[in-house]
């Protein structure tokens, strides 16, 4: 074009598309107009899209596993399900979302820290960081015996009511802070309840507890404050018709209970006195109110579905002392079981099933030794170690009642089911007495017998008697026997034993125990 420089000519002070007064030329406007529309055409676009951002601001796609919550202005309106939903646009209305399926919460506070050396070995293996717990790294519950002991949790949990909970708690980040400080304060109380051993043997009592008191403070936590008031504000201008004495009183009932049910306790007792220091008119609604205030605060906002030990373990470096420990009492256990065994043993063998009577079972083999056995005790205290009371009867000079017991005692030796030795050894000498009851007869009536002879015929009497003792002491191989000639001649007796003799006297003192010990086998069969 003729008004544009050509190459190498000088730009005049005005440039290239300006004129000598300084206005643009034909060519300059032309440049600028171009500018302006394309600056337009993108402020359009831009405002379109921010118009277009604007608009569907209010909308979210909702997942299967989450809710919506609609609010205007701040105020939940309705809750949403799955799929696309609208609301007014942002900041107007909102939807928030939460996540209404299980999660899981580990609780790791009270356990210590684990570096990657010590990550899947056994505890023993452990390398020792230093000689005590370190705070900020290792933590432990202090138990109610001054005790530490490391435990882990594992806690699952889900929105029951993401209403009351985003009304409260707002997102899921503050819905996990809450719910971890409310199990770790839980575990605190528990452990401080408890015994180090009795907590590491009683895991299940230990969670339950942490549960109960962990979900009734969540449950403070996602209360609906306003309808609390609302039903305390009802409840206390009920109370305040009251005469002017129990007024007061049943006020400060009422103060104490919402006190108790907001630290997340229930006193039921309290409740129960404020019931009945209302007028019986008002009685009924009185406890309308009070169900409804507690069942505010039982409502799920949270609800903590398992809590769970997932570890527990003494501090590391007590872990070889209590190993030591624990092999001990294993040791103990076993031997006192077995001693237990060898015991019932004996004493099964001693009298049968009688010796429950006859000792302090509980005292001589333990609580609950009968119990594993599946033997059956005397409920009756009367017939329950007759031995022992019959020893402190003794002790206490109470003659009589001692021989009551020892009569009872002889009731059991004497019983059918008393068995063993002492049925053997009472068989043996009733039978014992019986052979020599009858010996003592024999020989009386033979005396009788002698007797009435002796009276009728004294002489001839005497001298069968002696011709009987004659032969008997003849015949007795037992005695070794002398014989002296009649005469004068000098007789020369040699006192040494005859050895004839002494073998025929062994001879017939074995035949003999062996008779009487057959004749006792065939006694006790």
């Amino acid at each position: 074009m003729a008004d544009e420089p050509r190459s190498g000519e000088r730009a005049t002070a005005q440039g290239p598309y300006l004129r000598g007064d300084g206005a643009l030329d034909a060519i300059g406007q032309e440049h600028l107009a171009r500018a302006l529309r394309v600056s337009f055409i993108l402020l359009a676009v831009v405002m379109i899209l921010v118009l277009v951002f604007f608009v569907f601001s209010g909308t979210k796609i909702i997942k299967p596993h989450e809710k919506g919550i609609k609010t205007i202005f701040g105020r939940v309106v309705a809750t949403v399900d799955q799929g696309l939903s609208m609301t007014w646009p942002f900041p107007i209305g909102d939807i928030n979302v939460i996540e209404i399926q299980e999660q899981s919460l580990p609780v790791t506070e009270f356990w210590m820290y684990e570096s990657k050396e010590n990550v899947g070995k056994p505890m023993e293996k452990w390398r020792v960081e230093s000689d005590g717990l370190r705070p900020g790294w290792d933590g432990a519950l202090m138990t109610g015996d001054h005790n530490l002991i490391h435990v882990r949790l594992n806690c699952t949990l889900m929105i029951a009511d993401p209403v009351a909970v985003m009304a409260n708690l707002n997102d899921a980040s503050t819905i996990q802070t809450a719910v971890w400080n409310v199990l770790s304060s839980a575990a605190i109380r528990s452990a401080a309840t408890k015994t180090a051993e009795g907590l590491r043997k009683q895991q299940d009592v230990f969670v339950e507890e942490v549960k109960a008191d962990a979900q009734r403070r969540l449950n403070v936590l996602t209360l609906d404050r306003r309808k609390v008031t609302d039903l305390e504000s009802r409840l206390g201008q009920m109370l305040a018709s009251l005469e002017q004495e129990k007024r007061d009183d049943a006020q400060d009932k009422l103060a104490k209970l919402m006190a108790m049910l907001r630290m997340g306790l229930r006193d039921n007792k309290t409740r129960n006195e404020l019931l009945a220091a209302a007028a019986p008119t008002m009685r009924e609604e009185v406890e309308g109110l009070l169900a409804a205030i507690f069942a505010e605060f039982d409502h799920d906002g949270v609800r903590i579905n398992q809590v769970k030990v997932s570890g527990i373990t003494w501090p590391i470096r007590a872990l070889p002392a209590y190993k030591a420990a624990q092999d001990a009492n294993t040791k103990k256990g076993e031997a006192e079981n077995k001693a237990r065994g060898d015991a019932v043993e004996i004493l099964s063998k001693a009298a049968g099933q009688s010796y429950q009577k006859l000792i302090d079972v509980e005292k001589v083999l333990g609580t609950n030794a009968e119990t594993q056995r599946g033997e059956t005790q005397s409920k009756d205290e009367d017939d329950k170690d007759l031995i022992g009371q019959y020893a402190r009867a003794r002790d206490a000079g109470n003659e009589e009642q001692a021989a009551q017991i020892w009569s009872k005692i002889d009731d059991v030796l004497m019983s059918n089911e008393t068995g063993g030795e002492a049925a053997k050894l009472i068989s043996a000498a009733d039978g014992s007495r019986t052979k020599i009851e009858q010996a003592v007869e024999a020989r009386l009536a033979e005396f009788n017998k002698k007797i009435e002879g002796y009276e009728k015929a004294p002489q001839l009497t005497l001298d069968r008697l002696w011709a009987d003792t004659r032969d008997r002491i003849l015949s007795n191989p037992l005695i070794q026997k002398f014989y002296l000639t009649m005469g004068k001649d000098k007789t020369i007796v040699k006192i040494g034993g005859d050895p004839d003799a002494g073998k025929r006297m062994r001879d017939v003192l074995l035949k003999k125990k062996a008779e009487d010990e057959g004749g006792a086998s065939q006694q006790n069969k």
